[in-house]
């Protein structure tokens, strides 16, 4: 058979390919840094296989600034970095104080670090009050208060005696349950005012810039003072068969049968009246005694 001039060039180099690729296939069954150059020591043996090692951790990033984070972690990304695993309890102190990728992620596209997520509100109902009731009992409301939600409500024979926004209901001054038809806007108020409820509450700085006595400043607003204070501070203060102790009025007993609903408890303790609720109170705010009740006196009625 007779070979053209270019079926012989052709033949010719893959002939050279041959003989080169021979010892380069011996070298691929065994580990490459123990294979000689050329393959062309007798340790070199085709009949042994070679796996790569599996890696744990992605190799060090090229980057310059790698060298300062730790190696063990496992969020370091580069382009010769293998698939991150399943996260494990080793990375769950880093990604603690990251948001989750999974739910971080905008609905514009945008980056998870523009979110600003809010603390949620775990006290069902009590939202917006101190953190610590001014109030558990009612006679930490002077003269005739009572303590209602952990606030003191003052007593009242009309609206005139009660604070911004409070008017004089079932004898005591509480929250309007409606609009007081003086604003809509703060503008409609005074400089610095602020528009609640439909009341003007002024601005101010201390309790004396409020021009209603039952008012106090709070957050340099005026707002109906809910805050403790003394039923009395002497003996003269309270009706002749009772005593000022501990600034409450109290009646003095030695025996519970010296108590009753017309002194000041129902059971004597330490030589006084005492009421149940003090001993024990069942709650200082009205989110504890559930939905329609209110806690008053430290009793949810």
């Amino acid at each position: 058979m007779k070979l053209s001039i270019g079926s012989l060039i052709v033949l010719t180099r893959l002939a050279g390919l041959a003989m080169v690729a021979m010892p380069l296939a011996a070298c691929i069954a065994i580990r490459p840094e123990d294979c000689p150059p050329n393959c062309s020591e007798s340790a070199c043996s085709t009949s042994a296989s070679y796996s790569p090692p599996s890696f744990t951790t992605a190799p060090p990033p090229s980057s310059p600034t790698a060298d300062a984070a730790p190696a063990a972690r496992s969020d370091v990304r580069d382009a010769g970095a293998l698939p991150p695993a399943s996260p494990s309890s080793a990375d769950a102190g880093t990604s603690a104080g990251r948001a989750d990728a999974a739910t971080a992620v905008l609905s514009d596209g945008g980056p998870a670090s523009d979110l600003v997520v809010q603390p949620p509100c775990t006290d069902a109902g009590t939202c917006g009050k101190p953190a610590v009731p001014l109030c558990t009992l009612s006679s930490e409301c002077g003269r005739g208060g009572r303590c209602a939600d952990g606030a003191c409500q003052r007593p009242c024979a009309a609206s005139t005696v009660c604070g911004t926004g409070d008017t004089c209901q079932a004898s005591f001054c509480q929250p309007s349950a409606g609009s007081g038809g003086q604003c809509l806007y703060s503008m409609e108020c005074s400089p610095g005012s602020l528009c609640i409820n439909g009341y003007c509450h002024g601005a101010c700085q201390i309790d004396g810039d409020c021009p209603n006595r039952a008012d106090t400043c709070a957050g340099s607003v005026c707002q109906p003072d809910g805050r403790p204070s003394p039923q009395c501070r002497s003996n003269q203060d309270c009706a002749g068969d009772r005593e000022c102790v501990n600034a409450i009025c109290r009646t003095h007993c030695s025996s519970d049968e010296n108590c009753g609903p017309a002194c000041s408890g129902t059971l004597c303790r330490g030589g006084y009246c005492v009421q149940p609720q003090e001993l024990a109170p069942q709650c200082s705010r009205s989110a504890t005694c559930g939905y329609g009740h209110t806690c008053i006196d430290a009793i949810c009625s």
